[in-house]
């Protein structure tokens, strides 16, 4: 709604409203921050950039028309309005032909009312400018997309480095350990996340006296107190026997999580563990029986969705 109203301002307004665009934008970004948390917010800079970028080559190709060289400022304040609103949208479970044809319809929609509103001149025919714009547009999601995923990969690949590289000095191969099982996690028709379990060997056994690494891959966003209720309605549904000091432990550690985003519970061999967002430790449990009660939610013979965790175990349905 935020950026509703920010192109309401920009591009009918021009220049007019930036002041009042511009205070709306740290207003934008809290809430952002506040509801997925601060990676997301970072993520959309590089976006921004780019979006202005294709602006300004546009533009130099004499396709935009601007009363300056480069692209106005109430054009370049938009493009960060607009990827900080993107987040927010659940484009994570388009396939990748309908996000495309999203991206070219929003880019259409968004040129067509602005040249509508005067807001827009062309250096070409205007039917001609909004079918090249609507081509150019047809990969800007799906190239975001792209950028996101190389980005999760390539964190990947430099924690799998450092593994490699720090294995020998405890004594564990990195290429010894294998996934278990996978299984995703769905309330209704939607998907909360997918979760891997891995561990040295396949023939895993819980609760387990080797380490083991518990993987849940999120395709939407999820609150801290969302998942800590969860938790504690997991422990009464498996009539556990919990201690108050547990949930303060949780409310500490669980991190606001967003689509996309990871998070990985490593269990050593004495029973401690670290939980990673995003392959960055958030926190880590020195208590055998908390780390125990945790890994149960999905792992253990309690489980309350039990065919979840016999594919999470690697076991045949």
């Amino acid at each position: 709604m935020l950026f509703k109203l920010q192109w309401l301002l920009l591009v009918p307004g021009h220049d007019y409203f930036l002041w009042l665009a511009v205070l709306l934008l740290p207003v934008q970004g809290y809430l952002l921050w506040r509801r997925l948390g601060l990676r997301p917010l970072i993520q959309s800079l590089p976006f921004a950039v780019a979006g202005i970028l294709l602006d300004q080559l546009l533009a130099s190709v004499g396709l935009f028309r601007f009363p300056a060289p480069y692209v106005p400022a109430h054009l370049a304040l938009l493009w960060l309005a607009f990827s900080w609103a993107l987040p927010f949208l659940p484009l994570q479970r388009l396939s990748l032909p309908l996000l495309a044809l999203v991206s070219g319809l929003l880019g259409l929609a968004g040129y067509g009312a602005g040249f509508l509103l005067d807001a827009v001149e062309f250096g070409i025919q205007p039917a001609l400018a909004l079918v090249v714009l609507t081509l150019c547009w047809l990969v800007v999601l799906p190239c975001r997309r792209w950028l996101l995923q190389l980005e999760t990969r390539s964190a990947g690949q430099a924690l799998a480095l450092g593994t490699l590289l720090i294995a020998p000095l405890n004594g564990e191969a990195a290429n010894n350990w294998v996934v278990v099982g996978q299984a995703r996690f769905n309330v209704m028709w939607f998907t909360v996340y997918d979760a891997t379990l891995e561990a040295p060997s396949p023939e895993f056994r819980f609760p387990a006296t080797t380490p083991f690494k518990l993987s849940l891959q999120y395709r939407r966003a999820v609150r801290p107190d969302q998942i800590i209720n969860a938790t504690l309605n997991q422990w009464r549904q498996q009539q556990l026997a919990w201690v108050p000091e547990w949930e303060s432990v949780l409310q500490a550690a669980i991190p606001p999580v967003a689509a996309g985003d990871t998070l990985q519970l490593h269990v050593d061999t004495d029973g401690t563990a670290a939980l990673l967002h995003n392959d960055r430790e958030a926190a880590r449990f020195d208590n055998r029986d908390f780390v125990t009660a945790f890994a149960g939610i999905w792992l253990s013979e309690r489980s309350t969705d039990p065919g979840f965790r016999r594919q999470l175990m690697g076991e045949t349905l």
